[in-house]
C-alpha cells in the first residue's frame, strides 16, 4: 500500500534497470509459519475493508479500483494456497507456486 499511495501522488516513477534489494526466505517468520494462510486471509480482508470503506488514502478511483482487483486475486492465490496446504500438498507459498509452473 505504501507504493500505491507513492504511485497516487506522484506524476511520474523512473524504473531502474536493476534490482535494489534481495528476497530472502528465513525459517519461522510469518510468512514460512504453519498458519500464514490465515494470517495473509485478516490481512487481506483488512486492506479491502480499508479500500472499500475510504480508498485506504488514495486518491485515484481508478488506482482504488486496480488495488482491490489486485488484493482479491492475491487473497484468491491464498486460498488456494492454503486448500492445498491443509492437503498435505505443499509446506510453503513458494512451494506451491513453484507447484504451479508449467513442467519444462
Amino acid at each position: 500500500m505504501l507504493s500505491l499511495r507513492l504511485f497516487d501522488r506522484t506524476a511520474a516513477i523512473p524504473i531502474m534497470a536493476a534490482p535494489l534489494h534481495d528476497y530472502r526466505v528465513r525459517v519461522g517468520s510469518v510468512c514460512h509459519s504453519d498458519d500464514s494462510a490465515e494470517v495473509a486471509e485478516r490481512s487481506y480482508n483488512v486492506l479491502l475493508r480499508r479500500l472499500a470503506d475510504h480508498g485506504h488514502g488514495l486518491q485515484d478511483p481508478a488506482l482504488v479500483a486496480l488495488a482491490t482487483a489486485g488484493i482479491t486475486a492475491k487473497r484468491d492465490l491464498n486460498r488456494a494456497f492454503a486448500t492445498a496446504q491443509k492437503a498435505g500438498d505443499v509446506r510453503t507459498f513458494q512451494e506451491f507456486i513453484a507447484s504451479r509452473r508449467p513442467a519444462g
